[in-house]
């Protein structure tokens, strides 16, 4: 059986309910319907370095995923956007204890290249998912990114990016309006998923 972990964010700054938190938390209830074998897990971590520097550390001693997905918010509309790497350094801006890591730097930088790259596609899983949810919300985007900041969404990618950067992605989304519902970022982060799954399924086949 495949192990997927899908993890949230918790308040910070503006966003005294985190769309992250409230997307995770409803793809828990309603899982990944249409994809067999897969233990998911999902949960939320603090706005906090130390936390998730312990978190995501732990979802891979504990779970071996198969793939961890990391979810958090962002300020552009309307936007599902994929982040293809993230960096070790420069994390200047203190979390909700207000606190930053030591040197501004995430843990193990010294053995890892300063910006890591995921190896899962992140512009054809984009394309696929913007050509299927399309067809249910017309003002959706899905894109691509290569810049996911350097806050705590940087800092959990990295971290997992050092552990396999096969298996690891970050997922930012928008906050939700009248179109751009928590049913549809939802159902769009069960495609982003299911196809990498599919994906990975067919290069073990071949």
């Amino acid at each position: 059986m495949k192990s997927v972990v899908v993890t949230g964010f918790g308040p910070f700054g503006p966003y005294a309910s985190n769309p992250s938190t409230e997307v995770v938390k409803n793809l828990g209830k309603v899982g990944l319907s249409g994809v067999d074998d897969v233990n998911l897990i999902t949960d939320l971590m603090a706005v906090d370095y130390d936390e998730v520097d312990k978190k995501v550390h732990a979802y891979w001693n504990d779970h071996c995923p198969d793939l961890i997905v990391h979810v958090g918010v962002h300020g552009v509309l309307k936007t599902i956007k994929l982040e293809q790497q993230s960096t070790g350094d420069g994390y200047c801006r203190a979390d909700v204890c207000g606190k930053v890591p030591t040197e501004n730097k995430a843990p193990n930088l010294e053995k890892n290249d300063t910006t890591m790259i995921s190896s899962i596609d992140c512009v054809e899983i984009a394309n696929r998912v913007a050509k299927e949810m399309a067809q249910k919300c017309s003002t959706l985007k899905v894109e691509p990114s290569y810049d996911p900041g350097q806050y705590l969404c940087a800092f959990s990618f990295y971290i997992s990016l050092c552990h396999d950067k096969s298996k690891a992605l970050f997922v930012h989304i928008p906050e939700f309006d009248d179109e751009i519902t928590l049913e549809i970022i939802t159902e769009a982060l069960q495609l982003i998923i299911k196809e990498i799954i599919v994906e990975k399924e067919q290069k073990t086949v071949v």
